[in-house]
């Protein structure tokens, strides 16, 4: 486990690094359970989020998904060239944990203006979701991919989840 908040977050950027190479592992690599522990902590279910939800979409787990995690994303407005684009996201813990903190890459392409980190949350409550906002600035017209690298802490177990939420700029089709 790791234990010391600055490997923690080298950890976390480390695994960002792999995500943003395109790296999606076969569940290990990518955050997978990891001991009784852990398998014990993946079967808890995700209680219903509270409110504010109905308009928001599961972002897609890279790896294999299970109950740990959940995160959900809402675009407010349609990614235009040169203007800043808003994200809405919602991290939801299933499971009790110690800690839960998230950081955010996106492709070339895209600037992550504001939001690139979710600060640390202390015993989060499963089931109650984390409200975080990202704000992009697209360059190019395209298909990109935003990822989130949610760190979660528990005295049995110590993961990171990457998740991804699709961003279509104008037509989708990159300029040439």
């Amino acid at each position: 486990m790791i234990t010391h908040p600055l490997n923690r977050l080298a950890a976390l950027g480390s695994v960002l690094v792999l995500a943003a190479c395109g790296h999606s592992g076969n569940g290990a690599a990518a955050g997978g359970p990891g001991g009784a522990g852990a398998n014990a902590a993946l079967h808890s279910p995700i209680k219903p989020a509270q409110s504010g939800d109905l308009d928001m979409v599961a972002a897609a787990p890279t790896g294999k998904s299970d109950t740990l995690l959940q995160v959900k994303f809402a675009l407010r407005q349609r990614p235009v060239v040169g203007a800043p684009a808003r994200i809405d996201l919602q991290i939801t813990p299933g499971t009790a944990l110690d800690r839960l903190q998230a950081s955010f890459s996106v492709d070339e392409g895209l600037t992550l203006s504001e939001g690139g980190t979710l600060a640390v949350h202390e015993h989060p409550e499963p089931g109650i979701p984390i409200s975080h906002t990202l704000t992009l600035v697209p360059s190019h017209e395209g298909i990109y991919a935003v990822r989130a690298a949610v760190l979660a802490d528990a005295t049995d177990l110590s993961t990171v989840r990457i998740f991804s939420v699709p961003v279509i700029v104008g037509a989708g089709k990159s300029a040439e």
